[in-house]
């Protein structure tokens, strides 16, 4: 059901809050990120940088409590032999003991690898909680960028910390989601792709300014019903992430702010949002559409006039971009 833009009640997307999972989303998560790429690749350079060097941080704090294992694994050198004898020849350092066998080499190392972590763990999750204000700020800011592009704000990266409001709910929010995601992977790994599912769009809704609690119960209630294909997203998705590991990540400063998008697209269509009374993204007409020429939606220029953003005609004259009834007419 749609309702008039400028009451302030109520906005919907497309096609109105309908539950459903849309793999659409990656392209038109492209879409919007081409339209403001610049501040985008600044956006993102903000967090990887903020993010990357409070970890280094704690990381070098918490060092001096890390398991040897981690700090000073033993690699098994090579096995000397005596010329006549057939004996062993003197054996490199081992600070663990006696020299393992070379058959038990890759055995031993992986021994202490897991043997580390499994001792490191209580430091690893101190670590996290410390970097979790942090996570939660930057992630209200990225958020609540894509969901003011999304509506159709044209956005610069002067209004990156406007959504840090919401960092409270959104570390809340993280919190809720890296506990439960644990859980999946201790009980089925299986389990942490169904977890990660159901979150997908709670998170625009938290950097929207709602409670932590109100949108965990909205996305669940937004995806149970299509959970098989909302799993199916998070799979496609994080194949789609894995090249941008290449070249030392340069990848991530695109499919990053994809991934932001679709979290702001994901909230559109599955919750909906709320518009504040008298809001517009066009200043110099509000409320009305078509926008003035030369402001097309999301931007100066992005549009011609009376066409929608998704392509020509696909908005009749006088009627909003995602369907009758959106916006008031002139």
């Amino acid at each position: 059901m749609s309702v008039p833009y400028n009451t302030g009640t109520y906005y919907q997307g497309p096609s109105g809050p309908r539950g459903k999972i849309d793999f659409g989303w990656i392209s038109e998560s492209w879409q919007w990120f081409s339209a403001a790429a610049g501040t985008w690749l600044l956006a993102t350079l903000i967090y990887f940088a903020a993010s990357i060097t409070l970890s280094m941080i704690l990381s070098l704090l918490f060092r001096p409590l890390m398991p040897v294992e981690l700090t000073r694994p033993y690699i098994p050198g090579p096995v000397h032999y005596g010329p006549t004898s057939g004996q062993f020849g003197q054996p490199p350092f081992n600070p663990y003991g006696a020299q393992p066998d070379p058959r038990t080499a890759l055995h031993q190392i992986m021994s202490q690898i897991i043997t580390g972590e499994f001792k490191a763990f209580p430091i690893f999750m101190l670590e996290g909680l410390l970097l979790m204000p942090l996570m939660g700020l930057l992630g209200a800011c990225m958020t609540n960028l894509a969901v003011r592009q999304v509506r159709g704000e044209q956005i610069s990266i002067g209004m990156f910390f406007s959504g840090s409001a919401n960092w409270l709910q959104m570390t809340l929010y993280l919190l809720v989601y890296s506990v439960s995601t644990n859980l999946g992977v201790i009980g089925c790994i299986v389990g942490s792709l169904f977890v990660a599912a159901l979150f997908i769009p709670g998170v625009g809704a938290v950097a929207d300014g709602k409670s932590a609690g109100e949108a965990i119960k909205e996305s669940y209630a937004a995806v149970k019903g299509d959970i098989f294909s909302a799993v199916g997203f998070v799979i496609v998705f994080s194949l789609l992430l894995v090249p941008s590991y290449v070249l030392c990540g340069i990848g991530l400063f695109v499919t990053f702010p994809m991934l932001t998008i679709t979290f702001a697209l994901a909230y559109r269509d599955m919750i909906g949002w709320s518009m504040p009374p008298g809001y517009s993204p066009y200043t110099q007409q509000p409320g009305a559409w078509p926008p003035p020429p030369n402001s097309g939606f999301g931007g100066p220029g992005n549009y011609p006039p009376q066409q929608g953003p998704y392509g020509p005609g696909n908005a009749p004259p006088q009627q909003g971009p995602y369907g009758p009834g959106n916006f008031p007419p002139r």
